[in-house]
């Protein structure tokens, strides 16, 4: 036998284990890199990096951020929020026309492109980017940024979906023209997380239950060890307590205190041990627009001497964030 092809016998044998053996493992370990930055009129930017550990084998394509419903006026792209360079428009446009959404602009890394979007098993439009060639996928071991979003919108707490690459090419044949197994497949590799996104405020403004809210993110962050210091939970409650028994709209200074005191609490220790910068995301921005509300709340109310009224409700307009901080922090999921 010739010896040349002696040789390329095992390694044609080699190659065909290969082909035959690609199967495609789930994503794991995904960190997301978070940071919050305000700006005039309202906008908060939302800035994400994205890390694909070593640990996997795949490389990462695409991010999609679940973003809630928003009210019929919003159905439409706000064209005052710039968008990346590679958007999707008409896709996008489908996307909100079907499912409204939280309005937002975004940016995107070299090579990516971006949009509103739909994803299986989630009835809200969604928001993502996706590279545009396999130059720019981000490998294992290797960590992206550039991703933001712009938004009018009040941090919240959203579903991440990120997704791999998969070279339909090396799949077994038995995935040829087998669609139910390729859709199959794909839902299998993806990671699915959680991170901080934006969300509208309500149009009516009700104290007691937007301060309902508020705990409610707080104790989210709890479950999802964002927020794991017993002593900030226990000062944080105790706030709570203070804003709760003091929602009378003509005398709210003890209510003001207390949400001030919040505040500063989240400040100091946020994005330190114990407090990520998305708990801090979530208290403080959240906290703010409360107390700016009460305070519009408190102006339009005539109260008279001796006479308290409890409740109400306030028509919302966007109202500007002050805080000059960026808080960065990577959260492992």
């Amino acid at each position: 036998m010739n010896r040349r092809f002696a040789l390329v016998l095992p390694i044609l044998f080699l190659a065909a284990n290969a082909f035959a053996a690609y199967d495609p493992q789930p994503l794991k370990g995904i960190e997301i890199g978070f940071s919050v930055q305000p700006g005039a009129g309202g906008i908060l930017t939302y800035r994400y990096s994205l890390k694909n550990p070593s640990l996997n084998q795949e490389s990462i394509r695409s991010i999609d951020i679940v973003l809630g419903e928003s009210s019929a006026e919003f159905s439409t792209l706000n064209t005052q929020l710039a968008q990346c360079p590679g958007q999707i428009l008409q896709t996008s446009i489908n996307s909100l026309q079907s499912r409204p959404g939280t309005p937002v602009g975004s940016t995107a890394p070299n090579g990516w492109d971006c949009g509103y979007g739909k994803l299986s098993n989630f009835t809200s439009v969604s928001y993502g980017w996706a590279a545009e060639d396999n130059p720019y996928l981000i490998a294992p071991g290797k960590t992206l940024s550039g991703f933001s979003l712009v938004s009018n919108g009040l941090p919240t707490i959203r579903d991440v979906q990120v997704r791999p690459w998969i070279d339909l090419d090396l799949l077994p044949d038995e995935y040829t023209e087998n669609v139910p197994k390729t859709i199959e497949l794909n839902a299998k590799v993806i990671w699915m997380g959680k991170a901080v996104g934006p969300q509208m405020p309500p149009k009516l403004f009700l104290p007691l239950d937007f301060l309902a809210h508020i705990v409610s993110l707080k104790d989210q962050a709890i479950t999802l060890g964002w927020l794991n210091d017993k002593s900030v939970e226990k000062k944080m409650d105790q706030l709570f307590e203070t804003a709760r028994r003091n929602l009378d709209p003509c005398d709210v200074d003890d209510l003001k205190k207390a949400i001030g005191d919040l505040l500063k609490l989240a400040d100091e220790k946020g994005g330190k041990k114990g407090m990520s910068v998305e708990a801090k995301a979530l208290i403080y921005y959240n906290g703010k627009y409360f107390l700016d509300q009460v305070s519009r709340v408190t102006k339009d109310k005539k109260c008279k001497k001796g006479h308290h009224e409890h409740g109400g409700g306030h028509e919302h307009h966007d109202e500007g964030h002050h805080h000059g901080r960026s808080d960065d922090h990577k959260t492992p999921k």
